[in-house]
């Protein structure tokens, strides 16, 4: 039995674009700016990063002892 030699890909007859979308956004309104007054909070739990104005957060939380969001409050910062 003959192998069939590997065929070349056929051209796109375009150039694929590669596009990098920024990780840090919010997951409520899903914007990636923030300010000194309104920053971006990571949940220790499941690392969810949300605006403080998008989650009712007044004060940036202290960074020894972390925050969780909602969900993860209620499963102890465990994932589901």
């Amino acid at each position: 039995a003959l192998k069939k030699a590997a065929e070349k890909p056929k051209p796109l007859g375009y150039e694929p674009v590669r596009v990098q979308w920024p990780m840090e956004r919010c997951a409520c309104c899903d914007n990636d700016v923030y300010t000194n007054e309104d920053q971006l909070l990571a949940c220790e739990g499941c690392h969810t990063l949300v605006h403080q104005s998008c989650y009712d957060v007044a004060e940036m939380p202290d960074p020894e002892v972390g925050w969780l969001c909602n969900a993860c409050e209620e499963t102890g910062g465990v994932k589901s």
